[in-house]
């Protein structure tokens, strides 16, 4: 994976519309071989930023599908054969008499047999139990600091505009991002202490979090310092 930059696009799409308009507008922009590939070089790289992310739910698959293959040996509940034998019981007992030597030990071998069918079905919701715990653990670990679930996903983002005040861009924008970071259209990236965070949205584009700029023109994030031409969306394919 190549080393974090940032984009001028936060997606693929943004950043292809633009670099065909530059093509086809500015030609004498080949002349600086630099700025074009940059473009391309976004694109890759955000493309990349996805392949993680891609890999990451394989794996995840791989392993939801080793643990359904655990769930799926576990074998099925010998309750009703515990209901019959305890209906055998209640039956003889109902009689209300003495119980001769042989009976007793005939009940207490059926009650012996019904306490191994209560201390299987322990072991196996223990197995369930299990495997549901390294699912959810497994659950957690993806989502990460996305916050997927919405109730504490409203938590944190009332929290998120404090914390990051010193960062946050100026109005619109800050509003903008906010909506995204809350809807799990974007994430902050981990950063060492004192560094300005760095926004990774889902299409793989990353933007330093004090620069991001929401542009109406183009519907779209871009870096404070990138103005883009709203002309480049003549550049996107109908529909697309």
């Amino acid at each position: 994976m190549a080393q974090m930059r940032e984009t001028r696009f936060s997606d693929v799409c943004g950043t292809v519309d633009e670099l065909k308009r530059l093509m086809s507008e500015e030609p004498e922009a080949g002349l600086r071989a630099d700025g074009l590939v940059g473009f391309v070089e976004d694109c890759v790289y955000m493309i990349g930023r996805m392949d993680l992310r891609f890999r990451e739910f394989q794996r995840l698959r791989d392993e939801f599908a080793q643990l359904s293959q655990q769930m799926l040996a576990i074998p099925d509940s010998r309750s009703p054969y515990a209901e019959q034998v305890a209906a055998t019981m209640v039956s003889r007992l109902r009689q209300g008499r003495v119980l001769s030597t042989e009976e007793a030990a005939a009940l207490s071998e059926q009650a012996e047999e019904v306490r191994g069918v209560a201390g299987e079905q322990e072991q196996l919701l223990r197995r369930f139990k299990e495997a549901c715990m390294e699912l959810g653990a497994l659950c957690r670990a993806i989502e990460g600091n996305r916050g997927w679930d919405r109730d504490s996903s409203e938590a944190e983002t009332a929290g998120l505009a404090a914390s990051l005040t010193a960062w946050l861009p100026p109005l619109p924008h800050r509003a903008k991002i906010l909506d995204f970071l809350r809807r799990d259209r974007a994430l902050l990236l981990p950063k060492e202490e004192g560094e300005v965070p760095l926004v990774q949205f889902e299409d793989g584009g990353v933007i330093a979090l004090s620069a991001v700029r929401w542009s109406d023109a183009v519907s779209n994030f871009v870096p404070a310092s990138f103005d883009p031409s709203p002309r480049a969306n003549r550049y996107r394919p109908d529909g697309a």
